[in-house]
């Protein structure tokens, strides 16, 4: 672990990154972000008590998370490595490197199918079940943003593997402590980068129509149409202001795929929160309103809302 964090500092170096790729480091990297690496390693020791096994986990967890850390920091959204998303390894069983056993490797792997065989882990655990739970979300969301970003390949190949939907159901169904809201708006923000994107570039990065709209479907299913209404309950100014944008965003496509149920569930938030800014706005001495909100910024809010709405309604 404190050589992962050791790592993780240095590769903040852009050129760092690059000679750590090249001296062929990637490979090692992304084999502790895989389960079957760690397991293998200590299936030899004879021990299976229940705490051992319980110690071994929560190690490993915290392994794979400074793992996901590191591979978000090398990345981080450069064009130059946005190959090192998608590049294919195999794994080998510790031990066995050169001993010529098929059964030893795995199936080729790249950094994406890691992650989201990670997401996929997490969104089945119950987060007091795991030490390092909700850590380890936040740094496979932090990998997946530096390798998504911009990057086409790596787009294609979270989708094709069914990225989008293990990454939403990753986000709780009860978001209301700090830490969920915080991975709960982050998920949502990487969904909205995508989907402006693809919009605004994804023809001219050589994407078919079809494509595009193929690809932005996987990013506005029922459940990624829900999330910005649920981040508008959240009584937190930032989180409702990135909520009402990614609305703004998906909304089309949301509309496109959905009943007028869901047009009518994200109107009503979006007049409730309208209504909670105007209502907190009665102006103090100060220049703010009671909820402490500048003016200007207060009514930028809300015309972002109106904006919003007047999409949802016309």
């Amino acid at each position: 672990i404190e050589a992962l964090k050791d790592i993780e500092y240095h590769l903040s170096d852009i050129d760092m990154a690059r000679d750590f790729y090249t001296l062929g480091g990637w490979p090692y990297l992304l084999s502790l972000l895989s389960d079957s690496v760690h397991y293998r390693a200590v299936a030899p020791v004879n021990e299976t008590s229940s705490e051992f096994m319980e110690i071994t986990a929560e190690k490993i967890n915290a392994i794979q998370m400074y793992a996901a850390w590191v591979v978000g920091t090398a990345v981080k959204n450069t064009e130059e490595f946005h190959g090192w998303a998608t590049e294919k390894v195999i794994l080998v069983e510790p031990g066995k490197e050169n001993d010529g056993n098929e059964d030893a490797r795995s199936e080729p792997l790249s950094a994406i199918s890691l992650l989201i065989s990670s997401l996929k882990a997490s969104s089945s655990a119950v987060s007091g079940g795991k030490k390092y739970f909700n850590m380890e979300r936040q740094k496979n969301l932090y990998a997946l943003g530096g390798l998504l970003r911009g990057n086409r390949s790596a787009q294609r190949h979270f989708i094709e593997l069914g990225g989008p939907d293990a990454l939403v159901k990753t986000v709780s169904e009860s978001i209301e402590s700090a830490v969920e809201r915080k991975y709960a708006s982050r998920t949502l923000l990487l969904a909205d980068d995508i989907i402006a994107d693809l919009v605004l570039h994804g023809i001219e990065d050589g994407l078919s129509e079809e494509d595009v709209k193929n690809w932005i479907h996987k990013f506005t299913s029922p459940g990624w149409c829900d999330l910005p209404i649920r981040m508008l309950g959240i009584s937190n100014v930032p989180i409702r202001e990135k909520a009402i944008q990614s609305l703004g965003t998906m909304s089309p496509y949301c509309i496109e795929s959905s009943e007028d149920a869901w047009r009518k569930e994200a109107s009503d938030a979006l007049k409730k929160v309208q209504r909670e800014l105007m209502q907190g706005g009665m102006i103090t001495n100060g220049g703010e309103g009671e909820d402490g909100l500048n003016p200007e910024y207060r009514k930028e809010l809300v015309d972002l809302a109106a904006g919003v709405l007047d999409g949802l309604t016309s």
